[in-house]
């Protein structure tokens, strides 16, 4: 059953019919479970799941387990990669912004800002290889892959920075956009903040602005910033499908993508069950954040 096909090229160059008898039809949808109710096949997948048992691709011919394992990984470290420098960025402007709210150039930041949280991630994307993957502008970083053809043959040193080079473009393009919606965050936050009697005592106390800032009310400002970045993991893992296909990067995004054009069932139910996973993983994540920013805040 594994063997055969629908359509092709015959060996005399000629097309193969693409129609099946229905007895080969039947026989792909007993093969496949199709011939049991809706039900039965839900529950036969959750006992299988059970058992760590994700099924079979249809399309690759393996488990989907160590395909989806080797597609994470690749994700995950963009993940990692994007959320650390997206905060080491956008929290500082965030907060700077807010000390110098009024102040023109505040005010021109806030529109560069307000601009970029306009563009979609794939769209920026885009632009980033038009202008510096070589479109019509600078060559300065691949666009395509996660290594070059020659990574075997590099020291560990060469191919650890072979890597940063492919995934500077990806990166940035998720993170210069999203650094709009987090410093815009964290700004307003910040600007509440300074406005309560707790801060109007810390300034009669004597303390330098720079403390007031950061030691007081930044503390109370992250509490939504950790809030939100459960709902902006699962947001992540939506963006990157279309991100890991314009650089073709064999991620779990790309792995969906083509796994949804190829109807490969078995793999796309494990991408949506892996996406709620992260989803509460990323929710668990922000509580514990509440907990080291505020010790007050007690979930139990």
């Amino acid at each position: 059953m594994a063997g055969w096909r629908a359509s092709g090229v015959g060996e005399s160059g000629g097309a193969r019919s693409t129609e099946i008898t229905d007895e080969q039809r039947q026989s792909l949808v007993r093969y496949y479970g199709f011939d049991k109710p809706l039900v039965v096949r839900y529950f036969h997948w959750l006992s299988r799941l059970g058992h760590l048992d994700l099924g079979d691709s249809y399309y690759y011919g393996e488990p989907v387990a160590p395909i989806l394992g080797r597609a994470l990984l690749v994700t995950l470290l963009m993940a990692a990669i994007t959320f650390s420098w997206l905060y080491l960025i956008a929290v500082p402007l965030g907060v700077w912004q807010a000390a110098r709210h009024g102040t023109r150039l505040e005010l021109l930041a806030g529109v560069a800002t307000f601009g970029l949280y306009a563009i979609p991630t794939f769209a920026f994307a885009l632009i980033l290889i038009v202008l510096f993957g070589g479109g019509s502008g600078l060559r300065l970083f691949p666009i395509s892959g996660l290594t070059s053809d020659n990574f075997s043959d590099l020291s560990h040193s060469a191919q650890m920075l072979d890597v940063s080079r492919h995934l500077v473009l990806p990166i940035a393009s998720y993170v210069i956009v999203n650094y709009a919606s987090v410093s815009f965050l964290i700004k307003n936050t910040m600007l509440e903040e300074l406005k309560r009697d707790y801060i109007t005592t810390a300034r009669a106390k004597g303390l330098s602005e720079f403390h007031v800032v950061v030691d007081h009310a930044l503390r109370n400002a992250l509490l939504p910033v950790a809030h939100g970045l459960g709902q902006r993991l699962s947001i992540f893992f939506t963006e990157v499908l279309l991100v890991e296909s314009i650089f073709n990067i064999q991620g779990i995004g790309r792995l969906t993508f083509e796994s949804i054009q190829h109807r490969d069932y078995p793999i796309v139910l494990a991408a949506i069950l892996l996406l709620g996973i992260v989803y509460i993983a990323g929710n668990l994540f922000a509580d514990f954040l509440y907990t080291l920013i505020d010790p007050r805040i007690d979930f139990g």
